[in-house]
C-alpha cells in the first residue's frame, strides 16, 4: 500500500534542499550530503559503533556496511 504524504510536503522538501545547498554553497542538483548538513545545523551525529551496550544490534549493523 502507498503512503501519501500531507499536502504541500514535496514542494517543502525541495525548498528546503534548494535553501540548505545555497548555504552550503552547492550547485541545485549537487547531492546534499547529510553529515555536512547535520554539522551546518549542528545537529550532533553518533556512529553506530558508539552505542556499546547494545552490541548486538551494533554488529549486525557493521556487518550490512561492508
Amino acid at each position: 500500500m502507498k503512503q501519501q504524504l500531507r499536502r504541500g510536503f514535496k514542494s517543502e522538501a525541495d525548498a528546503y534542499a534548494r535553501k540548505y545547498r545555497k548555504e552550503l554553497s552547492l550547485r541545485p542538483h549537487d547531492p546534499l550530503c547529510p553529515w555536512r548538513l547535520a554539522q551546518h545545523l549542528e545537529i550532533p551525529v553518533d556512529p553506530l559503533s558508539a552505542y556499546t551496550k547494545i552490541q548486538e544490534a551494533v554488529a549486525h549493523f557493521m556487518e550490512q556496511a561492508r
